[in-house]
């Protein structure tokens, strides 16, 4: 089976421990929420005996086709195991503290490694990578948004094939609603 490898960086100015609260935040939906889901819906599902505002090991999650579960949680970061069939890999955010120009502040990094089918693999070549990529550039940007000022701008523009299954989504949302309409004279 091949593989992927993303790694994606940023210094976030503020605390570890800042960071890590926002990301305790996000793929909740809520306001203070980094991963984009202003384009992306993601869900999250605690673990059985966890604090629900936070990722704790056992806590799944998602977006998309896309499922994941906590591994390992804790001020240093996440690591989690992808769940989604086909795909037998990780993702993990990792903090550490960083201090530039004399600023205090947090290096994050994401890195996913993961195998899958040759399908698949296409399909994430194609499509699939660039999306990743995009959503966890605007998380980065969105969790140090929130650890800084303590509220998320809307997302940057997705990449066109976000765009595309948006109007498309939409369009089928559309056609729905007249369908189920009922006609003039009836």
């Amino acid at each position: 089976m091949p593989a992927i490898r993303h790694l994606l960086e940023r210094w976030i100015p503020g605390e570890p421990a800042r960071v890590r609260a926002a990301l305790d935040d996000t793929w909740t939906g809520g306001a203070k929420d980094a991963f984009p889901s202003d384009h992306i819906r993601p869900w999250r599902r605690p673990a059985a005996a966890a604090d629900a505002s936070r990722m704790t090991p056992g806590t799944r999650f998602g977006h998309g086709p896309f499922a994941f579960v906590v591994d390992h949680a804790d001020e240093h970061g996440l690591r989690v195991r992808i769940t989604t069939p086909g795909y037998d890999g990780w993702h993990a955010f990792v903090l550490r503290a960083d201090t530039r120009d004399g600023i205090a502040g947090t290096h994050i990094s994401h890195e996913l490694v993961a195998n899958m089918p040759w399908a698949q693999w296409a399909a994430w070549t194609a499509v699939t990578g660039d999306l990743h990529d995009w959503a966890v550039e605007a998380t980065l940007l969105r969790l140090e948004q929130i650890a800084t000022t303590g509220r998320a701008e809307p997302s940057p523009t997705p990449p066109w094939q976000l765009r595309a299954f948006e109007r498309a989504h939409r369009a089928h949302r559309a056609l729905i609603r007249r369908q189920a309409a009922p006609s003039p004279g009836r």
